[in-house]
């Protein structure tokens, strides 16, 4: 694998689930660059295609999004929560009995409009991959889009998994409840 896509990839990695793109430098530049939230991070030219210091450090990257921090610490506590009970909890208070020994009580509003978060335990279907919303911004931003917590059940030997994405108002409102399984007549 080149070296320099390598240590692209490497920067995303390290960035997580912001917002990221790679695109290339220009028309057949070999240049990639990594945009994390407006900050370009390119390669040095004069050192070989090694990559300059990123524009915003890792610690910054993460702290300049805290909805989308806050989402990817419920969800955390989800998935151990899920692999300790074998469901999802009842109600969002109950996620506060997996949390670590340092870190702080979990919050479950939006730290930007203090809303609390919508939590379906069943979750909310929508498009075709097979994932739900569990967890979502009680309104939309001013530029019409939400924060959510989307999951993917268990399948197989594969475990469950979640995403913490921002999705156009458009797009959340064609997710519907999922419909409990069907119950049995009693003899």
């Amino acid at each position: 694998m080149n070296r320099g896509i390598l240590g692209c990839w490497l920067i995303v990695l390290m960035v997580g689930c912001q917002r990221t793109t790679v695109t290339e430098g220009g028309i057949g530049s070999g240049r990639p660059v990594v945009t994390v939230n407006g900050n370009a991070a390119e390669p040095d030219a004069k050192s070989s295609g090694k990559f300059a210091p990123p524009s915003m450090s890792i610690d910054r990257a993460l702290k300049s999004d805290p909805c989308s921090v806050r989402m990817h610490e419920i969800s955390g506590a989800m998935l151990t929560y899920l692999a300790m009970n074998g469901r999802m909890p009842g109600k969002l208070e109950e996620l506060r009995a997996v949390t670590g020994l340092g870190e702080g009580p979990l919050e479950f509003s939006c730290p930007v409009t203090g809303e609390p978060y919508v939590y379906v335990p069943g979750g909310l279907r929508g498009g075709e991959d097979g994932r739900v919303i569990v967890l979502h911004d009680r309104t939309p931003d001013a530029a019409g889009m939400r924060w959510v917590i989307q999951m993917q059940p268990a399948r197989g030997r594969q475990a469950p998994a979640t995403w913490v994405t921002r999705l156009p108002d458009g797009v959340f409102r064609t997710y519907v409840p999922v419909a409990p399984p069907a119950s049995r007549p009693t003899r």
